[in-house]
């Protein structure tokens, strides 16, 4: 069915596109980028389940738990996913899924701690039962889609 493969096609470049962000949002943190004239004291990825977007933010710490998104940090980006595709799961599970970087490493925090050696990202589109897994390792830096 030519439909169905054009909505896989879509499923794969939206995988891989997340990917990409999240090496994006990990090289801020490696090279310091500055945003909005301040060097953040850290990068982060704030993922929901059920979500069709994705939020890049900063944090400029003063806050408590500076390694997980708070209502104080600064977003710098709404990373929108294709129409049809969705967030359909997260590990570890939850609500919601925080990957922040911190530099200069830079260190990996998944939802605020380094105990996880790994985060999943389980997309999927509305129209067909194929789904698209982002890995990330915490420990390698490795991001992987399955």
């Amino acid at each position: 069915n030519f439909r169905a493969g054009q909505k896989e096609d879509m499923l794969k470049f939206s995988a891989d596109q997340m990917a990409a962000d999240i090496r994006t949002v990990e090289t801020a943190a490696v090279t310091g980028e500055r945003v909005a004239g301040e060097e953040p004291s850290g990068y982060g990825l704030r993922f929901e389940t059920n979500g069709s977007s994705y939020l890049y933010f900063i944090d400029q710490g003063g806050d408590e738990l500076p390694t997980v998104y708070n209502a104080g940090d600064t977003g710098v980006r709404t990373f929108v996913l294709p129409q049809g595709i969705q967030i359909v799961s997260l590990d570890p599970s939850g609500a919601a899924l925080d990957l922040f970087f911190v530099q200069p490493r830079p260190t990996l925090f998944i939802n605020g701690e380094t105990s996880d050696a790994e985060a999943r990202v389980e997309l999927k589109h509305k129209d067909i039962a194929q789904t698209k897994t982002i890995i990330i390792n915490r420990i390698s830096g490795r991001i992987d889609v399955e």
